[in-house]
């Protein structure tokens, strides 16, 4: 929760939505495709503006107060991604879309379908559910 939305991420069609805390009125943030919201194939590795951004198998979404961003799980994408829910805008953030279990710079680090995290209390600190390097 933060921005006065509620972030959810929805794994089968690979998109992450928000919901109104004030209307619940409900809009899909990035990811899948206006033309054909079903379109559970509108998924891939791409950083972009609302459906142009393509994830696969979102599994958790968390909202970041200091950044005014959202952390998102991009599971089979081995990778976190960051999404500005203003610009409605992805880009890819830690992991380097390879599975494996190494540590490094952000974009060399390798996770293996991280599916969630939660921020420790200085917000500074990053602790992930990696869930096939248990």
């Amino acid at each position: 929760v933060g921005a006065g939305e509620l972030f959810i991420a929805d794994s089968e069609s690979s998109t992450v939505r928000a919901i109104s805390l004030s209307t619940g009125a409900t809009r899909t943030i990035a990811g899948g495709e206006d033309a054909r919201p079903r379109n559970l194939f509108a998924f891939g590795d791409i950083d972009g503006v609302g459906e142009k951004a393509r994830m696969q198998h979102v599994l958790g979404v968390q909202w970041w107060e200091k950044e005014k961003k959202v952390i998102v799980a991009d599971t089979y994408n081995h990778r976190l991604k960051l999404l500005d829910p203003k610009a409605n805008e992805v880009k890819r953030w830690i992991g380097s879309g390879k599975p494996g279990l190494k540590d490094g710079k952000a974009l060399e680090a390798q996770f293996s379908e991280p599916s969630g995290f939660a921020l420790g209390p200085d917000a500074k600190t990053l602790y992930v559910a990696d869930t096939n390097n248990h």
